[in-house]
């Protein structure tokens, strides 16, 4: 997908979360009227480049706050959530077996986005700065088995990727 491409799908992305939210707020039983979805890959996509891309104001972030100001930029919020709390479960993420970039990556003490599966890569805020990293090195092995979580959002929201034009070419 093109740099074009990603920042359009981003920019629909961030739209569709506040009509998301104002949905919520009209509703009277404060439920869902067409039910929840999960992220898609390529909303995910956009995720993780907006993430790798997210200026980092001048103190130095820990990883859940990191993981909260990157979504919170993208138009998905959530209540501030500890890491701990994020692999108890909170209710904006639900639990996922297989990985997608933009899914959270979380361990008892330490959460990060999913980049790339494949490669097993993250991005998160380590001692040695933010940065990308191997889940599957012997660190952070030790630390046990990770879970993955998935933002939720409306059922009914459509979020496509940009046709490419000739003149966009």
């Amino acid at each position: 997908m093109s740099s074009l491409g990603k920042a359009t799908l981003l920019v629909a992305l961030l739209f569709a979360s506040e009509s998301i939210v104002s949905a919520e707020q009209r509703s009277d039983t404060g439920t869902l009227e067409d039910g929840p979805r999960l992220l898609t890959r390529a909303e995910g996509e956009a995720l993780v480049d907006l993430a790798v891309a997210h200026p980092v104001a001048g103190r130095r972030l820990d990883c859940s706050h990191l993981v909260h100001q990157i979504l919170t930029a993208a138009g998905l919020t959530y209540p501030y959530a500890t890491s701990l709390e994020i692999f108890a479960g909170v209710s904006q993420f639900q639990r996922v077996v297989t990985a997608q970039p933009g899914d959270l990556i979380v361990w008892p003490g330490h959460v990060g986005l999913v980049v790339d599966e494949g490669q097993r890569q993250f991005f998160s805020a380590t001692r040695r700065g933010i940065r990308t990293d191997e889940y599957n090195k012997d660190y952070w092995r030790r630390r046990g088995h990770p879970r993955f979580y998935r933002y939720v959002v409306r059922k009914d929201t459509e979020i496509e990727a940009p046709r490419v034009t000739a003149s966009a070419q």
